[in-house]
């Protein structure tokens, strides 16, 4: 451990040592116990968020969304490849930096998925040793649903986010201290998704605040010493936001094709988002289960009791940070920028309506740890909501188990078999099959793009591609290429397995399907197109 200190300069520089160091003068000091206890504490937690982040990874096929990062990253040669590869993704490059730097020791995606565990289980270790809550509450957000199935055993940047976020909080109570390395850890914050961007502004608006007052140590620093932060944490906020709206602004779909509707199922809709962040309970009536939510499950009633549950949460949020106003203003602002995203921009899925949750506990971590006074009611509280959470992480983990999140990997594998590795793939639509690429020795095709290839390319080259245009352009494939060619759809459950059919001198042959999948659009159905001899 010395040795690794030593070569990340780490010690060198102060960070080791203020992540690692004891507590400062708690609120809660009745059930903070010393730093050794809370050490061995810290450790077991971060095993265990490790291996059932492990169980939970070992069971978990990689779909779209976390295939695609990793595909830019294995297929872009140089970091100026990935810049470009990356171009119209949205997102800042924080993550696909990595996956680029993973890919290069081995193409096996474990890598990336041992190291997003390590990622979770280094945020279980800074939680257990110094969130200042009970420790029944420490164990319960570790094991809640966000942190250690959406964050840990599904593989984006949200875990890079919630471990630098994470960071900030252990550091904050030493701001004037600390302010610098504050400042890096939210610039790079910026670097992984935008939510992370809008978080690390209203940490920055909660900073600024907090100089303002007399009594606060940010206060006692001089303005020249604070300016030289502020400038870093604003230059990588401008940096990373900037970037990713760059690369939407060059995207066909997302930015500039949801058209909001102002009425009342549109505001309800909208706000609804901030409870199901908060309560990630899936509809228990509903096959899918992912990205499902039980407040749709009261039908009729569903907008309303959402809009009710939004503007709770929002209630809740505020009441234990009530007393630091710096915090309540970085709250409301940063929750009033991605719901402002949400609304207006893209209406997104649990793990983007999760934000607003995410960041109320940064802000609560940081209030409570700055004395703000904590009460048994508002552990009660808290407590009740994640329990709720690990309903849901122990649900979807369940799930996950007993079925396949994606059947991407069981189509890579049959055409990698003898019988089908030298048929060329087209894939249709071509972001649902995109994973299948993941574990192919050859490209697909995708219609849509008109082009052979691993990673979607975003841009408005891309074409949607009808059924029949897709069916023409492989038999098309098969007579120039003069044999068989495989054809992937992700639709198309209705067609009897084995059926044939003749199509314009070919005849299309339906041969497999890959059914059963939790992500509804990843299941598979494969047809041989043959030509036919004139």
């Amino acid at each position: 451990m010395e040795n690794c200190q030593k070569i990340l300069g780490l010690r060198l520089f102060g960070l080791w040592p203020a992540l690692t160091a004891a507590d400062p003068d708690s609120t809660l000091a009745s059930v903070n116990q010393g730093a050794p206890a809370r050490r061995r504490e810290a450790w077991i937690l971060a095993v265990i968020v490790g291996l059932v982040g492990l169980i939970g990874a070992s069971n978990h096929e990689l779909w779209r969304d976390e295939a695609e990062p990793w595909l830019i990253g294995r297929d872009s040669a140089t970091p100026a490849d990935l810049l470009v590869s990356m171009s119209t993704q949205g997102h800042p490059a924080l993550w696909y930096s990595i996956t680029w730097t993973l890919s290069k020791i081995t193409h096996d995606p474990w890598i990336m998925q041992g190291f997003n565990l390590l990622l979770a289980a280094t945020m279980a270790w800074l939680v257990g040793r110094h969130a200042p809550f009970p420790r029944w509450v420490r164990v319960l957000f570790c094991l809640s649903y966000y942190p250690i199935f959406e964050f840990t055993v599904l593989n984006r940047a949200y875990m890079s986010q919630l471990l630098l976020a994470t960071a900030v909080c252990v550091l904050w109570t030493r701001r004037d201290k600390m302010l610098w390395w504050i400042a890096l850890l939210l610039a790079l914050l910026s670097q992984t998704i935008v939510y992370g961007a809008i978080m690390a502004s209203g940490l920055v608006l909660a900073l600024s605040l907090l100089s303002l007052n007399r009594e606060d140590p940010l206060a006692r620093l001089p303005l020249s010493a604070k300016l030289g932060p502020l400038a870093l944490a604003l230059a990588g906020i401008g940096g990373g936001a900037g970037y990713a709206y760059w690369q939407a602004k060059r995207m066909v779909a997302h930015l500039g094709t949801y058209e909001p509707t102002y009425d009342f199922e549109w505001i309800a809709a909208a706000v609804s988002t901030l409870m199901r962040g908060a309560l990630p309970l899936p509809d228990p009536g509903s096959p899918d289960v992912w990205n499902t939510n039980i407040v749709d499950a009261l039908g009729a009633g569903a907008p309303l009791a959402g809009l009710l549950g939004g503007l709770g949460f929002v209630g809740l949020a505020v009441w234990p940070l009530r007393r630091s106003l710096p915090l309540v203003v970085a709250f409301l602002f940063a929750t009033g920028a991605m719901f402002t995203i949400t609304a207006v921009m893209w209406h997104g899925q649990q793990r983007h309506h999760a934000q607003p949750f995410v960041f109320w506990w940064i802000v609560l971590w940081i209030a409570v740890a700055s004395g703000v006074r904590w009460t048994s009611r508002h552990s009660q509280v808290l407590g009740v909501l994640l329990a709720l959470h690990c309903v849901a992480a122990a649900w979807l983990l369940a799930t996950d188990a007993r079925r396949p999140f994606s059947h991407a990997r069981n189509v890579a594998a049959l055409l990698e078999t003898d019988e089908w590795r030298e048929h060329p793939v087209i894939g249709h639509v071509d972001f649902a099959t995109e994973p299948i690429a993941v574990w192919l020795d050859r490209p697909l095709y995708y219609v849509e793009q008109r082009r052979f290839g691993t990673f979607m390319d975003w841009s408005f080259k891309r074409k949607d591609a009808t059924t029949d245009f897709v069916i023409r352009d492989a038999i098309r494939m098969a007579r120039d290429e003069g044999r068989e060619v495989m054809l992937v759809l992700n639709y198309g459950g209705n067609v009897e397995l084995g059926h044939e059919m003749a199509v314009d001198g070919a005849v299309m042959r339906h041969t497999h399907r890959f059914e059963g999948a939790i992500v509804p659009d990843e299941n598979y159905y494969l047809y041989v197109i043959s030509p036919v001899d004139p």
